[in-house]
């Protein structure tokens, strides 16, 4: 039966542990940039809808504008309203300005909208290069950490030290 040194078990699990740990942390870093990459590629495909949505609703809204010309230059042609001049001209100046003013409207809160998502898109495309580097160094840092337990536990200050680079490594039988 192999005995194993309760130093040398020690050590290795020490390797085992920190090896495992700097594995996870950079699985976890992994994780949040990638959903983090995903989330700024989803908010790019909302600005492009918020865009198409505002072009449509813009173009909607001059339709409705240019109906309802239609409809009062109707009326008042019926009532033979001379629509060149006076009040006729300017009620059908009103209402193509006014129209205009919300089509412009649309246009802007579209454009808003849009620049709000592309916004968040950045901000989650920073998310996740800060996740990856935030990755590596915990990575790095809990190498580190493991590098010095392990020190800590080879070398013990006023210990006799020996010259065997095998030392308390080998397994007893």
């Amino acid at each position: 039966m192999m005995c194993v040194d309760p130093g040398s078990l020690s050590l290795i699990t020490t390797l085992l542990g920190t090896g495992l740990s700097a594995v996870g942390t950079m699985a976890s870093a992994s994780a949040q940039s990638q959903a983090a990459a995903y989330k700024a590629e989803n908010d790019r495909m909302l600005a492009e809808d918020a865009l198409k949505r505002g072009h449509e609703e813009e173009d909607a809204q001059r339709r409705k504008t240019a109906a309802l010309m239609g409809r009062q230059r109707a009326v008042m042609a019926a009532g033979n309203v001379d629509l060149g001049s006076g009040s006729p001209l300017a009620i059908l100046g009103d209402t193509a300005a006014l129209g205009e003013l919300d089509a412009q409207t649309i246009k802007g809160n579209a454009k808003r909208e849009a620049t709000f998502y592309e916004n968040s898109a950045k901000a989650s495309d920073m998310e996740a290069k800060s996740a990856k580097t935030a990755g590596m160094i915990g990575a790095f840092s809990t190498i580190l950490g493991g590098v010095g337990t392990l020190a800590d536990k080879w070398y013990k200050p006023g210990a006799k030290v020996s010259n065997d680079p095998w030392a308390g490594m080998r397994v007893a039988t």
